[in-house]
């Protein structure tokens, strides 16, 4: 299991802001939407509207403030095991491409099996083959062959 949750650190925050925006949306609008029903309810009240009209500022932004108390970490826990199966993956592909290109990647690509992509790991293989069996072939060649051959 894969520790370390933030491994695109900008892309997963950009992820849990827009998220964590997205829940500060949808309590403002069940702030306006309570507080709009709470004062139909007090008009028709025989006596105690005014009380209710008077309350009602701080009844709404209580309920908005406990529902993004309860929200915001919900979602932002969400976000981040949402995006750790894309993210990880793709910090996996840019090491493995990194190795290929630099020589030293003989492996295929593997990613745990779990993490998305799986699809696109083995499209990596597939278009690394080549390289990777020419990297492999000056790897097990001995260093003297090698200065030989050049």
């Amino acid at each position: 299991m894969r520790r370390k949750k933030l491994v695109l650190v900008e892309f997963q925050l950009r992820l849990v802001l827009l998220v964590v925006a997205s829940a500060g949306v949808a309590a403002g609008v069940q702030a306006l939407m309570l507080s709009q029903a709470i004062e139909i309810l007090g008009q028709s009240l025989p006596n105690d509207a005014a009380l209710l009209e008077q309350q009602l500022p701080r009844l709404t932004a209580r309920a908005t403030l406990g529902t993004l108390a309860l929200l915001c970490p919900l979602l932002y826990c969400l976000a981040l095991a949402v995006s750790f199966r894309f993210c990880g993956p793709l910090v996996r592909f840019r090491r493995f491409l990194s190795a290929v290109e630099s020589g030293e990647q003989v492996e295929p690509c593997s990613l745990r099996s779990g993490d998305r992509l799986q699809d696109l790991c083995a499209m990596l293989n597939l278009a690394t083959a080549e390289r990777r069996a020419e990297n492999a072939r000056r790897v097990k060649q001995p260093s003297g062959e090698a200065s030989e051959a050049a």
